[in-house]
């Protein structure tokens, strides 16, 4: 089959027609009775067709391989001719559903399609900020301790190590963000060679979940479990997942991919210990890049802060500049070019 055809594809109902006809009067239907005659044709044509003039979804995608421009027309006011509401969950119960799904896989086959919108959700592959320069950068990734959380943007300790280095800095954190997030984060950031990454790394038991409510990543940690309760979630359902022990697996996987990708192109990486236990700890003891933090001269992982931000919770801006001290430090102790 050679791509030659402008096909219209819709619902069965008389508006496709109509619209194709105004657009290409010599448009016509192709059902049942005629497909097969379209399919061995040698001429280009121009027609319009949908699921339900045909036997079957196999000839609706056998038909639009011929295309070289597809164009999708679903009704204008939304209803189709089944009257099913497309269910993103089971899209193939609804005409709209299989139809939307035949011209998605149909855009792969380096076919022209109009008038289609890919479902593709982009909250799915966004990062939290974008390279800053052209030059070598500082990439800051974890929670709200490397999110600065309520103090000002230039105390943070990832934006006191950019500016000691004479550095632009992007921050790929977020409080209440889990390992995996923040691994995510960083794979999928245009980090390059000689950029530096700073990885706050936070407790095991956090993880991101979908929410059909918000449509949104709900990042869920230990405490308090209670302020999920509006969530597409139930309490019992999160704290399932907090015990879950394949979280410390899920987080241990995560650093070695980020290790494993700044090894591979050559970026400078440390990660340090700011929330993450002796397990964690033990588990990462041969990575040269990981270093769990403590105040100086004591070794202890659960250490104190020596001020605190306005929720008296999170570190303050000179304890930025201890964890920034720290950092400098064990970056020019792991790369000596810096």
């Amino acid at each position: 089959m050679s791509n030659k055809h402008i096909i219209f594809v819709g619902d069965v109902t008389p508006y496709l027609g109509n619209l194709a006809k105004e657009r290409h009067p010599e448009a016509f239907l192709v059902e049942s009775n005629n497909y097969v005659d379209i399919l061995d044709s040698e001429k280009e044509l121009v027609f319009y067709t949908s699921l339900g003039d045909l036997p079957n979804e196999i000839v609706l995608w056998n038909l639009l391989l011929t295309a070289k421009h597809v164009i999708y027309c679903p009704p204008e006011d939304g209803i189709w001719s089944d009257g099913k509401q497309l269910n993103k969950e089971n899209i193939f119960e609804s005409l709209q559903g299989l139809t939307e799904y035949i011209i998605q896989k149909i855009s792969k086959e380096f076919i022209e399609v109009t008038g289609f919108q890919s479902r593709a959700n982009p909250v799915f592959v966004t990062t939290e900020e974008q390279r800053r320069s052209k030059n070598s950068q500082v990439w800051v990734a974890g929670c709200s301790m490397s999110a600065g959380y309520l103090i000002n943007p230039n105390e943070r300790f990832g934006f006191l190590v950019a500016q000691e280095l004479g550095m632009e800095a992007s921050f790929l954190a977020k409080p209440k963000s889990s390992i995996r997030w923040s691994a995510d984060q960083i794979l999928r950031s245009d980090i390059r060679e000689n950029d530096i990454v700073l990885w706050g790394l936070t407790l095991v038991q956090r993880f991101p979940l979908w929410d059909k409510k918000t449509n949104n990543i709900e990042h869920i940690k230990i405490r308090p479990v209670l302020e999920y309760d509006n969530t597409y979630f139930t309490t019992d359902e999160i704290l399932q997942q907090i015990g879950n022990p394949s979280l410390l697996y899920d987080a241990i996987i995560s650093v070695h991919q980020v290790v494993n990708f700044c090894r591979k192109i050559g970026a400078k990486l440390l990660i340090v210990g700011l929330l993450s236990h002796t397990d964690v700890e033990f588990e990462l003891d041969s990575v040269p890049e990981f270093i769990q933090y403590h105040n100086d001269g004591d070794p202890n992982p659960v250490h104190n802060m020596i001020d605190l931000a306005s929720d008296n919770r999170h570190p303050g801006p000179e304890q930025n500049k201890m964890y920034a001290k720290f950092c400098i430090s064990k970056l020019k102790q792991l790369y000596k070019n810096l």
